[in-house]
């Protein structure tokens, strides 16, 4: 069992799924201005929203680890613990890096066509905002995971 004793662990337990919430939505509402700027501009590849990925991603992490070394929770949750992926962020390339890697062909039709141009940029904002998704399905599993196992903390006190 973790060297914390009950009521420090269901903080820090509380604390983090805190913390999985307000990277959350912090995430959402920087996807909505990223969304704005990059179907014009493209993706620059040094977004802030990476920033918070990285925390929410890390936030997760340590939530998922210190829930899997629990000792008093069932097999049950133990064997849902398991199923959770570990979680890493595809960061994709930035515009001007990706359009080097296509043809000369891509790169006029992208300079010249705006048409192409924002299609192709909502495209792989688009490509963020489902990975975006994914990670919100785990991280709310995780979620209601961490309070079945507050539960058992507090059904045993």
């Amino acid at each position: 069992m973790s060297q914390l004793t009950i009521e420090k662990d269901i903080e820090f337990i509380k604390n983090q799924v805190n913390y999985l919430d307000t990277f959350q939505q912090r995430i959402f509402s920087a996807l909505k201005d990223l969304k704005s700027v990059s179907y014009w501009k493209g993706v620059l590849g040094n977004e802030l929203i990476y920033k918070d990925i990285d925390r929410w991603l890390k936030s997760y992490s340590t939530l998922k680890n210190h829930l899997s070394e629990k000792e008093v929770i069932d097999e049950g949750l133990k064997a849902d613990l398991k199923k959770l992926p570990k979680l890493n962020f595809e960061k994709p390339l930035s515009t001007s890096e990706y359009l080097k890697s296509k043809g000369g062909f891509i790169r006029f039709l992208y300079v010249a066509v705006p048409f192409f141009r924002t299609n192709l940029n909502k495209k792989r904002v688009k490509e963020i905002e489902n990975q975006l998704l994914r990670y919100k399905t785990w991280g709310n599993q995780l979620r209601k995971l961490s309070f079945q196992i507050e539960r058992v903390y507090t059904e045993g006190i």
